[in-house]
């Protein structure tokens, strides 16, 4: 059963959060979460959403370029 960071330790939630596995996810997020608002059609949804699955994409090779 998964340990709620509620019922940690105060040091260890702060370093999970510190943890740049966790950081570096967290901006991925919000890339994620500016590619999305700027989807108005159907197929930009389409787009979005087929990139998201491919390795390679755009928006994924931009998300690791950022973090170099």
């Amino acid at each position: 059963m998964a340990v709620m960071l509620t019922d940690m330790p105060s040091d260890r939630p702060d370093a999970l959060i510190k943890h740049p596995f966790h950081r570096e996810n967290g901006e991925r997020l919000v890339g994620f979460i500016e590619d999305l608002r700027e989807c108005y059609s159907a197929e930009d949804f389409m787009t979005f959403q087929r990139e998201l699955c491919m390795p390679h994409s755009p928006r994924t090779v931009r998300v690791r370029s950022a973090r170099e």
